[in-house]
């Protein structure tokens, strides 16, 4: 039979090859320059660090001028999810938190905005320690020790709570409890130094020197140049009658700081007990020279020209020291004490 013949399959097509793409190069992260330093938006970031640690994250906050006198905040480092939150809320609360920072007299609406993080993260204590901190900040004792107690609930082995509740305690007018708080403090951090003076403050305004001093010695085998605590170890001294000790922790200080401002009104007192006018002028003399805008030197140095029977002299020093620190200034200007406490390195 005749053989037909079968047609050809189909050659399969050639598929082009995919050209190879070039692998992309890592995305360089992206490099932020230092903020100024005493400039705003250095102060912002020092302030969210602060926040952030107390939150249990690494993340490097960078504070960012915006349009007006907004900042913008920028998170940088892993696992931020947490941080930004849903829908962006929890950043969203830190970026607001932060432009309050930055107008530190919208104190109200920075107060909000914690509540609101509260609201968000009511697990999270570092929250409600910020707002203990910010209530310090108005002088709201009441609403400080209601969001320490929140803060003790959640973590109640944070020595750091503890002593926000001594203050406000502190503030509340109730020695013992701070008293009691501050122990606690210790307790967990036999090394609190904070906690240590400020329970050795309590005791020695409650004539409790045998107690205060042991406190005090605890601060000096700790940091033996710790100055707090050798100034009040002299105040104890001089009340006791050892006064030539008491001067030469007070000069102590002085070449440990020449700054120190305590050291300054301690070893000034010392001189004019002893009525020694002149050297107590010199003194303060140092003082405003070293410090010219140290109200309370030229208020002090009035009292010694007053005892030495310079009138004129004693009016102008203390006319200049109300020209500095005006009284009834915190309800003239709006401000609140507590803020210059924690703003300025000054004892008094």
């Amino acid at each position: 039979p005749k053989q037909e013949n079968k047609p050809a399959a189909p050659k399969a097509e050639r598929k082009p090859e995919p050209k190879k793409e070039a692998p992309k190069a890592p995305r360089e992260p992206k490099v932020y320059a230092p903020a100024e330093p005493g400039s705003v938006e250095e102060k912002i970031e020092v302030f969210l660090k602060g926040l952030l640690e107390h939150m249990g994250s690494k993340a490097v906050p960078h504070a960012v001028k915006g349009e007006g006198n907004t900042y913008n905040v920028e998170l940088v480092g892993e696992d931020l999810g947490y941080l930004i939150g849903r829908r962006g809320d929890t950043l969203d609360a830190l970026q607001h938190l932060a432009n309050c920072y930055a107008r530190v007299n919208q104190l109200d609406e920075a107060r909000n905005i914690l509540n609101r993080m509260a609201t968000l993260a009511p697990d999270e204590p570092a929250v409600f320690q910020s707002l203990a901190n910010l209530c310090y900040i108005q002088e709201d004792y009441t609403g400080m020790n209601e969001a320490c107690q929140k803060a003790l609930a959640l973590d109640n082995q944070n020595p750091a709570t503890y002593f926000l509740s001594a203050k406000a305690a502190l503030g509340m007018n109730n020695p013992i409890q701070a008293i009691a708080m501050l122990t606690k403090a210790i307790v967990i951090d036999e090394n609190f130094a904070e906690a240590l003076q400020l329970r050795a403050e309590i005791l020695w305004s409650m004539s409790q020197a045998k107690d205060a001093a042991e406190d005090i010695q605890k601060l000096l085998e700790i940091n033996p140049e710790d100055e707090s605590a050798l100034l009040l170890k002299g105040e104890i001294l001089a009340v006791k009658g050892e006064e030539e000790t008491a001067l030469e922790l007070f000069n102590q200080v002085l070449s440990l700081n020449p700054f120190n401002e305590k050291a300054y009104i301690l070893k000034g007192s010392y001189y004019l007990m002893k009525k020694d006018y002149d050297q107590a002028i010199q003194l303060y003399d140092e003082a405003i020279e070293v410090h010219p805008n140290f109200a309370q030197a030229y208020h002090e140095r009035g009292r010694v020209k007053l005892a030495k029977g310079d009138k004129e002299g004693s009016m102008e020093d203390m006319k200049k020291a109300i020209e500095l620190a005006p009284e009834n200034g915190a309800n003239i200007s709006g401000q609140y004490n507590n803020y210059d406490h924690l703003t300025k390195n000054v004892p008094f």
